[in-house]
Order: C-alpha cells, then structure tokens, then sequence
C-alpha cells in the first residue's frame, strides 16, 4: 500500500486523481483510519489553515489513529511551500522512522522551478509572483530554505541532481527541469520519506513500476450554454486569467475570503447561495475549478 498524507483537500483530490489514472485502487479519508485494502490511501489531515499548535495536535493524532504499515509513504506538500510543511515532514518522519526525506515541491511541467535554492513561477521568483500577496502564507522570500523555516531537530539542505546527499534531514531537491524530477524518483528507496508536489509522485509510481492507462479526453464547452465557474482559491486572482475566461463565454463567481475564522458549513451554504443566484439568470452548465 501507498499511504499519501495531505494537508488540504484540493491537494488530496489531485493525487486521487493521479492514482487513479495509474490504476490504483484508492481511497480519500478524512477520518477512520483504520486498516484500508486499497492499493493507495490518501488522507486529507486538513491542517494547512490551522495554526501551528493545532497542526500539530491534529496530525500526531491522526499519525496515532493510523494503523497500517505502508510498503512507501508520501507527505504531500503545497507546491510552493505553504502551509506547516517543515513541522508535518519531521512529525511524519519519526512515526514511520524515516531517517531521510526527498522533498521536491516543484512542478517543471507547469514552469515552477528551484534553481540554486530559489523558487521561480515561469521565471520569476517567488516573491515577485502573486503569492507575495496570499492572504494566509504571503511569500515574502523565493529562497526555499527561509520558506520552510529553521528546524531545530531536523538537518536541512538543498541539493542539485547528482549531488550527494547525507542520509539523514530533509533534502529540498532541485529541479529545474522534469528530467531533474525523474532523477530525484530515481534516487529514492523505500526507507525513506517522499515529499512534495503532484510531478514528484507521477515520478514516483513510474519507478515503481506503475503506468497511465487512462488519459484524460478534452470536453469541448457547448456552444449554446454559458458556463459558471466556481473558483476555488483564495490567491488574489490575475486579470489577464479573468479576461481570459469571460471572452471564453465563463460566468466567474467570487467566494469571498471571511475575516477571522468561519465552519465549512457556513461558508458553503453562502458560496451555494451565491451559485444559486447566479444559475438564475441562465442556462449553465457548472464547471468546478480551483487554481
């Protein structure tokens, strides 16, 4: 079994995704942890928005509660370090005794680098991206080591493909192109923990031996219909994607991001309602995103 753990639920789901396209049997949990049969268990801990000490106390619990013993371990992380990812990386390492984590956030394939310990989106470095401005994480730094934070138990470095490495700490893997990402799967064993974005995992199940044997089918949008999407983040969103969406003939209805602290259950009858109001003023078909 793959056990993958995640700390939001669109994370979760994007592995569920890849999985499942590998042709795993796989299964999303948010609670009862208990044994599972699928080839892939992936649990969604729902700490990225909780404060640190809560992170901490919701994930040792749930490392508690679980009572499987994985044949490999993958902690899914933000693919531009947002969140407690250092914390949950080291929480994660003493449960399953990992001396050693290959934590690689990058996705090439969607021109997110790290290049000389710097993070870049299509070139640019972090910190001059639009995720200087997040509400909960705001990058104010694209140097990797400083997004992550200093560990006091855990050794940290960065390392290009081919370098050696000491086996033990976390290991931010470089990569400035998805071959990087194939060499760094490559370097991987099984007694070590594997950390980061969505294209290290694809490069992980291919080493093990997994293929695709599906592939996604474009949907042309219908011609008569105008579609309503529901963006899911709360990124402050880039003009150029509105203008790009409205002239595709997209309905684009905000979510408001809630000061201080709101129950999902309030804030999904409010986006509901929001929907609702919209659906109203014409024939929609609904297409989900969140970027």
């Amino acid at each position: 079994m793959i056990l993958v753990l995640a700390d939001d639920f669109t994370g979760a789901a994007e592995i569920v995704g890849i999985a499942n396209r590998f042709g795993l049997d796989t299964e999303l949990r948010i609670d009862d942890f208990s044994e599972s049969a699928a080839d892939a268990l992936v649990v969604d801990t729902n700490t990225r928005s909780c404060s640190s000490d809560l992170a901490d106390k919701k994930l040792q619990q749930i490392l508690s509660d679980l009572k499987m013993n994985p044949d490999w371990i993958f902690k899914k992380t933000d693919s531009v370090l947002r969140g407690h990812v250092r914390n949950e990386i080291v929480q994660i390492m003493k449960r399953f005794n990992r001396e050693v984590c290959l934590l690689l956030p990058a996705n090439p394939a969607k021109n997110r680098t790290i290049s000389n310990g710097q993070y870049y989106i299509n070139g640019t470095l972090l910190n001059h991206t639009a995720f200087a401005i997040d509400p909960e994480y705001p990058a104010k730094t694209a140097d990797v080591l400083m997004l992550l934070g200093e560990s006091p138990d855990m050794a940290m470095c960065v390392k290009k493909t081919g370098q050696p490495f000491n086996q033990n700490g976390i290991v931010v893997c470089e990569a400035e192109n998805s071959n990087n990402v194939q060499n760094w799967a490559g370097e991987w064993q099984e007694n070590m923990l594997a950390a980061g974005g969505a294209e290290f995992f694809e490069s992980l199940l291919r080493k093990n031996g997994f293929f695709e044997n599906s592939k996604i089918q474009e949907k042309n949008l219908p011609q008569n219909k105008t579609t309503l999407c529901v963006w899911g983040s709360s990124l402050k969103k880039d003009e150029r994607v509105y203008s790009s969406f409205k002239k595709a003939g997209f309905e684009i209805v905000e979510i408001p991001i809630e000061s201080g602290e709101v129950d999902t259950e309030t804030l999904i009858s409010k986006a509901t309602k929001m929907c609702l109001e919209k659906l109203k003023e014409t024939t929609i078909d609904v297409v989900i995103l969140d970027i």
